[in-house]
């Protein structure tokens, strides 16, 4: 929306989605979703995109150039913030109008890397950390005697299935679980695992938000066992969980190294 003067009396132009009808499903504005808006000084036009796609058109005839602070999370005026959002939200400003093309790329664009665990070095501190190479900057702390192995891909994380482990400090999750998020990782073990193998998870009081973990199998000679994704509802004792396995991989007594990647959404 933009006013047609910076006058007290100015008149609202607006670029609206059109609302759902009644009882119709449709692509109405939810919560979680990316959206853009561009003034158009040559065809003097506001469009709004809504997940990469054109939502609204309206004309604007009357630019002018605002002399106020930019503002996130509301509106100023009169020294009252109007309209307060209350959430998270990632905001950018580009210098020009951009072409629905530009929109759609902007959308699907690749992730944007919040943190990344190189393991190439650790700090003097007892016990040590690694840094992390994002802008997270949560680095990991080697608990219990984990250390820094031979290095292969960048760096490499050394654990004795005994008690070691790593785990950025108390309370730091450089991602909202409550969004939607990628982790990837690669594992490579000294043998056939006998039991469950925690490969990473992200703890909540009571139930993790996700983990992901080896199973074995109880044939595995001819059976490498299962890559498990599990996540809960809530954080809760009696929050529901939910499942996925995955089997189609070079198994640990191949020798071989195991990628793994996982997308998470709220809404799937």
């Amino acid at each position: 929306m933009r006013e047609q003067s910076n006058e007290t009396e100015s008149t609202v132009v607006r670029a609206t989605q059109t609302a759902c009808p009644t009882n119709t499903p449709c692509a109405a504005a939810r919560h979680g979703e990316w959206n853009l808006g561009v003034y158009d000084l040559d065809v003097v036009q506001m469009r709004l995109y809504v997940n990469g796609t054109r939502a609204a058109t309206e004309a604007f005839t009357t630019p002018w150039l605002a002399v106020g602070e930019v503002s996130l999370g509301g509106t100023y005026h009169g020294g009252k913030l109007i309209s307060p959002l209350k959430g998270a939200m990632d905001v950018r400003l580009h210098d020009r109008a951009v072409s629905d093309d530009e929109v759609r790329q902007l959308f699907l664009q690749p992730p944007v890397v919040k943190s990344r665990w190189k393991s190439e070095t650790a700090s003097t501190a007892t016990p040590p950390v690694t840094p992390d190479a994002g802008p997270a900057g949560a680095g990991l702390t080697l608990n219990k005697g984990a250390t820094l192995g031979e290095p292969w891909v960048d760096g490499g994380l050394t654990l004795d299935g005994v008690d070691d482990y790593a785990a950025t400090a108390t309370g730091v999750a450089p991602v909202d679980t409550g969004a939607s998020f990628t982790v990837s990782a690669f594992a490579h073990t000294a043998g056939v695992p006998t039991c469950e193998a925690a490969l990473l998870s992200a703890p909540g009081a009571v139930k993790d938000a996700f983990s992901l973990r080896y199973v074995p199998s109880d044939t595995p000679d001819s059976d490498g066992g299962r890559w498990r994704i599990g996540t809960s509802s809530a954080d809760t004792a009696t929050a529901e969980s939910a499942q996925v396995k995955n089997g189609q991989f070079y198994g640990p007594g191949t020798g071989r190294t195991w990628p793994w990647s996982t997308t998470a959404s709220p809404e799937s």
